[in-house]
């Protein structure tokens, strides 16, 4: 079983199964949607830990796998992860996980306990690559294992506490401030220890140890020298589970809640009198099946520690801050994670919730999802692959429902997702693509009124063309060579002869356009020169009836107009100042005057520039909008429902979205980070259930958002 608190700088507990990392900054009153469980990996995963390892600024995940050792998956710049193993030997077990600067580096150790004998230690090298692990013998234990870490015996270096369930005993390391640790000391118990807690419950500034075991709670005083007083035993009902420990009925001393009883379906309460002992324990809260995780933190920011509990359904027990709780809300958490991590993934100041569950053939995660002040809007979560990305929207099937279209770059596939009435979508299916797909277009290229599909594939360098049936299936792909692909390619009759050609960025130095024979082929690759481009958009910028370019160069931090001839040349480009790193651009009409602007996102400066159309081919000056972190993609639709485009920038790698909201006079409101799960593109869907709603393509899937627009 494994056990949770709240993650303290100043404590420096780091807690297993559920743990928090968000500011408390306001009141709300708690709020919930089900969660939806994800494909999340192949190998089961017993535990996982959230936290930046590689101080880009972004949660990276840290995950044990039993034997497969243990996963760290770090963001690669595309939205998708770098897996990593760690191995712990071949005959241990990695279980449990936890973090903490072990070396005074400033950058995160990891360690891990194994089954058997042995705990095992990696030192981080800041970027998210670890050193050779160091393995430290402990006691015997035959399943999970959770650690602490702590400052044991006040000497400012972090050390362990690791409970040993075959051997009776817990092993404590104090750690020399180097990275290393001493022999561990090894303190006996009455019964076999399953999870521990830390804290301060004597009020004498010393770090003390409660610890769950089979049928006691053991109270265990620390010395502050790293050694522990006989420990006070409170006998439990039937089996045990796991515990935390917090203040819950608000006199500033802490309090233990506890998963035990029959069949460990109850939650126990013991009140802290303040001098390290309890009263005796209380039922809190029961359901019929066994609770498999447990947490505490101010969910609702009402300033009363509240509990999280996951057994067959996801309950959160609102604090009434005298020690009982109010009657519990329950969630569908998927298939009853056995490990939960809490972290601001969207950068918004409220938890968001994502659980492992190691029951599972491959591994699962399970979403619930913040929308704000504690609440959370309902989310539907598909599977779209192995490692998904660029992502378009249209009719496949020709039902007036919209579809989605999502490149799976780890199988080298395009996935289709049809929509439904009910506003959900189908089963995957997938089409051979190149190799790498990163970007995809839909639009009707052999003029037979049926939706096909283009999508470029870098590493491939090919462009491949899937000519749609007009029920939602695909024929197989007929691929066309091109020089290079970037990430973008867009569609437009660019010499108006009434076929659909192709434009896309091949190279750093310049951009591309195929020209439609009107049948689904192509003609050859024709080049136009312009140096560090990296994102490209078309529209009638002058509003001569022929179709324009704009593309954005990182050199110069700009953003160039090709004004179009209509016969598929281009006049020489003017520039304009965008932002720096000009990474994606989308245009539309932003201020409702019949003209085309340009909103750009991009990535150094953590800025949306707007940049509004005259009408004749030149840009006004660029209108600055801060933005979450290192945007790497933006979209425009009317979110809000309230008939003006607004803009919304998916942050650097797998990172969060914000939204800014349009006045229809071309200028935005500040940004609004939205607590959707992490993504690579995000794309509007009008009309989704009668109200707006928003696709976003993770690394497995497409999980689309309903806003509350009418």
């Amino acid at each position: 079983m494994h056990n949770a608190s709240v993650r303290s700088s100043g404590l420096s507990v780091v807690a297993f199964s559920l743990f928090f990392l968000f500011s408390i900054s306001s009141v709300a009153q708690i709020q919930f949607v089900d969660a939806v469980s994800i494909a999340a990996g192949s190998v089961p995963a017993h535990d996982v830990v959230v936290a930046d390892v590689n101080n880009d600024g972004f949660p990276d995940f840290v995950e044990s796998h039993g034997s497969g050792g243990v996963g760290v998956l770090l963001g690669n710049g595309k939205g998708q992860f770098k897996k990593e193993i760690l191995t712990t030997g071949v005959s241990s077990t990695a279980e449990c996980i936890a973090l903490g600067d072990f070396d005074h580096d400033g950058l995160l150790d990891v360690v891990v306990s194994n089954k058997g004998t042995s705990i095992s230690v990696f030192r981080g090298n800041g970027d998210g690559t670890f050193s050779n692990r160091t393995d430290y013998t402990v006691g015997t234990t035959g399943f999970v294992t959770p650690i602490v870490v702590a400052d044991f015996d006040r000497d400012g270096n972090l050390d362990l506490a690791v409970p040993n369930n075959f051997s009776r005993n817990f092993s404590v390391l104090l750690g020399q401030g180097n990275g290393t640790f001493s022999a561990a000391i090894n303190f006996p118990l009455q019964d076999a220890p399953l999870a521990m807690t830390a804290g301060d419950f004597n009020g004498d500034g010393i770090i003390d140890l409660a610890i769950l075991n089979t049928s006691t709670v053991s109270v265990t005083l620390g010395k502050g020298d790293g050694k522990f007083k006989l420990p006070v035993n409170y006998s439990l009902t039937g089996t045990s589970g796991n515990i935390v420990a917090a203040d819950f009925n608000n006199d500033g001393k802490l309090d233990l809640a506890f998963s035990a009883g029959p069949d460990i379906c109850s939650i126990y309460t013991l009140t802290g009198k303040g001098d390290g002992t309890f009263n005796s324990p209380n039922v809190a809260f029961s359901q019929p099946s066994p609770i498999l995780a447990l947490a505490t933190a101010d969910l609702d920011k009402h300033g009363k520690a509240d509990l999280v509990i996951s057994a067959n359904s996801l309950y959160i027990l609102p604090g009434k801050g005298d020690g009982t709780f109010k009657a519990a809300i329950s969630y569908n958490a998927g298939p009853s994670p056995t490990s939960l991590a809490i972290s601001d993934v969207t950068l918004d100041s409220n938890a968001d919730i994502a659980g492992t569950v190691s029951s599972s053939t491959t591994g699962v995660v399970s979403l619930l999802l913040g929308q704000g002040k504690g609440k959370f809007r309902a989310a539907k979560t598909y599977s779209a692959g192995e490692s998904v990305g660029a992502m378009a929207t249209g009719d496949l099937d020709g039902d007036g429902k919209y579809d989605l279209i999502v490149a799976d770059t780890f199988n080298n596939q395009v996935n289709v997702l049809l929509g439904t009435a009910a506003g959900s979508f189908s089963t995957p299916q997938g089409y051979s693509v190149g190799t790498d797909p990163d970007a995809v277009v839909l639009a009707d290229f052999n003029g037979d009124g049926k939706l096909d599909a283009a999508v470029g594939s870098g590493l491939s360098a090919t462009i491949s063309i899937l000519l749609g049936n007009g029920d939602g299936t695909l024929n197989p792909a007929t691929n066309f060579g091109i020089s290079a692909s970037t990430g973008t390619i867009v569609t437009g009759d660019f010499n108006s002869d009434g076929k659909l050609d192709l434009a896309l960025i091949d190279s750093p130095d310049n951009f591309s356009l195929l020209l439609g024979n009107g049948d689904g082929t192509f003609g050859p690759e024709q080049t136009f020169s312009i140096f560090a481009a990296v994102s490209l958009a078309t529209a009638d910028f002058n509003l001569d009836g022929k179709l324009d370019i704009a593309v954005g160069e990182v050199v110069g931090n700009q953003v160039a107009i090709f004004l179009g001839d209509g016969k598929g040349g281009f006049a020489s480009p003017v520039f304009y100042a965008a932002g720096k790193y000009p990474i994606s651009i989308v245009a539309a009409d932003y201020n409702e005057d019949g003209k085309f602007d340009l909103a750009i996102a991009n990535q150094e400066d953590s800025v949306v520039s707007v940049l509004l159309g005259n009408g004749d081919g030149t840009l006004q000056s660029k209108k600055l909008y801060k933005t979450l972190n290192a945007p790497t993609f933006v979209s425009a639709g009317d979110l809000n429902g309230d008939g003006h485009l607004d803009l919304i920038t998916v942050s650097k790698a797998d990172g969060p979205v914000a939204v800014l909201s349009g006045t229809g006079k071309g200028t935005f409101l500040g940004f609004q980070a939205v607590t959707f799960a992490n993504g690579m593109q995000a794309l509007p869907l009008p009309l989704q259930k009668s109200r707006p709603a928003l696709a976003l393509s993770t690394m497995y899937n497409v999980t689309i958002y309903l806003t509350s627009a009418k």
